[in-house]
């Protein structure tokens, strides 16, 4: 164990400048060595030194499944991290960069002449939110664990961790509506309809499809018009969970 590492603004500003330069450390080793004597520690944080090893990657399996097994390991190989460290990008880029590098580039498919997929997926910048939970290659894995430690209550950590990430287009449709995200017994809500649903209905359509018309992301937006943060953040689990099973079956009804 050691401590999470934070590089500085301007070595964070030098690396993402220079991608094209020393695009070749991106597939080979060579990145310890530009980042040198810039390098920091976040005092009482811990991160596993053999991280790198850790993370796993197969061109045979699914990437959602995969994301499922890197969330965990990933999640509980940072200790002490607060969210409000996930989301500074001078972390997320040092852990992706000196932890993470031959995950990221086999996890995002990213060939050695493709500099714009290395700047959205080593660093967290251009897109608000999404660079940090959805395109930074350690900072999506961390919230996914970070959603599912808050609400998980009674269930299973490693069950939700699947139905949140299994379905990438699913995780995206959660992940980015911070009305169900940020509020616990919302998104316990949401995963445990999606959890029974395939129980009940093992060979469903529901979250098939990626159109705006697939009857999940109705399901989504139906969500949506129920009401923000504020009031879900006023109900009970069970309320929730009965005002989102109703509206899916009324939309699964339809089709």
């Amino acid at each position: 164990m050691t401590e999470i590492p934070i590089i500085s603004q301007n070595m964070l500003s030098s690396l993402y400048t220079n991608v094209e330069v020393n695009k070749n450390s991106y597939f080979r080793n060579g990145l310890e060595k530009i980042i040198g004597d810039s390098l920091r520690k976040l005092h009482n944080t811990t991160i596993k030194q053999n991280l790198s090893v850790d993370l796993r990657w197969n061109a045979h399996a699914l990437a959602g499944e995969l994301d499922a097994v890197n969330s965990r390991i990933l999640y509980s190989s940072l200790e002490g991290m607060t969210p409000y460290q996930a989301r500074d990008e001078r972390i997320l880029a040092a852990i992706t960069h000196l932890y993470a590098r031959e995950y990221t580039v086999q996890r995002h498919k990213i060939e050695e002449n493709d500099t714009d997929k290395i700047k959205r997926h080593f660093f967290a910048r251009g897109n608000g939110s999404r660079s940090i939970e959805r395109d930074n290659s350690i900072g999506r894995l961390w919230w996914n664990g970070y959603l599912i430690s808050r609400c998980k209550e009674g269930e299973d950590f490693d069950e939700l961790l699947s139905i949140l990430c299994t379905d990438t287009d699913f995780r995206a449709q959660l992940i980015e509506r911070p009305s169900a995200s940020t509020i616990p017994q919302a998104a316990l809500a949401i995963l445990i309809c999606k959890k029974n649903f395939q129980t009940q209905e093992p060979h469903n359509e529901f979250f098939k499809g990626r159109g705006s018309e697939a009857p999940f992301r109705r399901w989504f937006r139906k969500i949506n018009l129920y009401g923000g943060a504020k009031l879900f953040a006023s109900m009970e689990y069970a309320e929730l969970y009965k005002l989102f099973w109703d509206a899916m079956i009324e939309i699964n009804d339809r089709e």
